[in-house]
């Protein structure tokens, strides 16, 4: 077996060990014997970028062109505010709102290095520099509330008092909306700076305990309907992976990567930000989507809620003796 599979299916194995989580990827591991046909049917589909509006294309467009002049760019971006009103639903209005102000932050910022090799960019800087606008401008709505660090999450607790804590452990962000008065947690993010150390692995593992802990709480709480997910979003350096973790199957909870984009990290790259945008867009729709379907479905007694599976405590360091005969 490759190094690669071999790393793979070690990921795979502990993440199971965490709480009989089967992690999907969006690429079928070679030592997988099943077709791509079967590989692709056991995924969730795709999240497949939201189509913006044409002027928000355009715009982006031309701010890339004039990028190395900070001046011209500074007078296009106030004189484009006159197209909002050229939009026609209140849809389209906040996604214009939300690429003009997301696009002033980002070639504020950028230049002509990239942001992957400054060593000394920390995580808060990184954070407030180029993750803060658009997390703010698409997941702060009236019918979610954003949460930034520090703010302990509700559905880690029952992992965490396994291992004797009374308190939940703190993602970077997290998104609630309320179901019957009552916030949930829905959406989960970790946001590492280039210069981090910390494996990849780390974070996504991370994520899977916080999303695969809310799916317990909520389907404890309202029952097992088809179709729920909870999500994670890892932000590493230039990298954005998405994530949704289900119960489709009997005690079996898929950890399944949705998307892998790319920030921009320079002014060579700066277009990425239309592929971003529209992401976030198509995650917050599927998130809504969810809460819909949780809202106009009654719970099943099949499957699903019957099977859920309590988390595991973490692995804990022991001392075995030795007897020398």
């Amino acid at each position: 077996m490759q190094t690669n599979q071999f790393q793979y299916l070690i990921f795979v194995y502990v993440c199971r060990c965490l709480s009989s989580i089967m992690y999907c990827n969006e690429v079928k591991p070679e030592f997988v014997t099943c077709s791509e046909k079967v590989w692709n049917k056991i995924r969730p589909r795709p999240l497949v970028p939201k189509m913006l509006p044409s002027v928000v294309h355009l715009i982006i467009i031309e701010y890339n062109m004039f990028l190395n002049d900070k001046q011209l760019l500074d007078i296009k971006w106030h004189e484009n505010w006159v197209k909002w009103s050229t939009l026609s639903t209140d849809e389209d209005k906040s996604i214009f709102d939300c690429a003009q102000e997301v696009t002033k932050n980002f070639f504020t910022y950028l230049s002509s290095v990239s942001f992957d090799e400054d060593k000394k960019l920390d995580e808060d800087t990184f954070v407030h520099r180029y993750c803060h606008r658009i997390l703010e401008e698409i997941f702060s709505k009236d019918d979610f509330s954003l949460i930034w660090a520090n703010g302990e999450s509700e559905s880690s607790k029952e992992r965490r008092i396994l291992d004797g804590n009374n308190h939940g452990r703190k993602p970077d962000f997290r998104v609630l909306s309320k179901i019957d008065d009552v916030n949930m947690e829905f959406l989960f993010g970790e946001i590492k700076p280039p210069s981090n150390s910390t494996s990849i692995n780390k974070g996504i593992i991370k994520l899977a305990e916080f999303t695969k802990g809310s799916l317990d709480l909520i389907i404890n709480s309202y029952g097992y309907v088809d179709g729920l997910e909870t999500y994670g979003v890892l932000i590493y350096g230039n990298e954005i992976k998405i994530f949704s973790m289900d119960l489709t199957f009997d005690g079996l909870y898929r950890y399944n990567q949705l998307s892998k984009i790319l920030l921009p990290t320079e002014n060579a790259n700066f277009l990425n930000i239309i592929t971003v945008i529209s992401t976030f867009y198509s995650l917050l729709e599927r998130i809504r989507s969810t809460i819909v379907t949780m809202n106009s479905s009654q719970p099943s007694s099949s499957s699903g809620h019957l099977y859920c599976r309590k988390s595991n405590s973490s692995p804990r360091k022991i001392r075995v003796p030795i007897v020398r005969v």
